[in-house]
């Protein structure tokens, strides 16, 4: 399966259902089902945000539905806060249907990278 690497606390709040919109620098044209990592760190301005959340673990697998230019509509659904935030140049990658697994200790990567689908036990 495919897997990508986030890091918490947004990690969690993909996990929980909460963040619907994940950002990034380039398209996705895969759709279908995408297994979320938490990063080995989290993202360093939330560090107590993400005190307790599971680290470089598989926490859950979602749905790839879209991919779309970053509009400031859509700035809501990826957790990005207030008006100060670009949008040009960056992805809003959607996802859906949340799926929580079994903690799976794994080492993550910058792009998308693989998880056996064996390993990956449905809660």
């Amino acid at each position: 399966m495919k897997a990508l690497t986030v890091r918490q606390p947004w990690a969690q709040a993909i996990a929980e259902g909460l963040k619907t919109v994940e950002v990034r620098s380039r398209p996705i044209k895969y759709r279908g089902l995408l297994a979320i990592h938490a990063a080995a760190k989290p993202d360093a301005e939330f560090a107590e945000e993400a005190e307790g959340l599971p680290l470089g673990q598989v926490i859950c697998v979602v749905n790839v539905v879209g991919c779309e230019p970053l509009t400031p509509e859509l700035l809501e659904a990826a957790f990005m806060l207030g008006d100060d935030w670009p949008t040009e140049g960056l992805w809003a990658w959607h996802v859906e249907n949340v799926r929580p697994v079994k903690p799976l200790a794994k080492r993550g990567s910058l792009s998308i990278w693989n998880v056996p689908d064996e390993e990956l036990q449905y809660l």
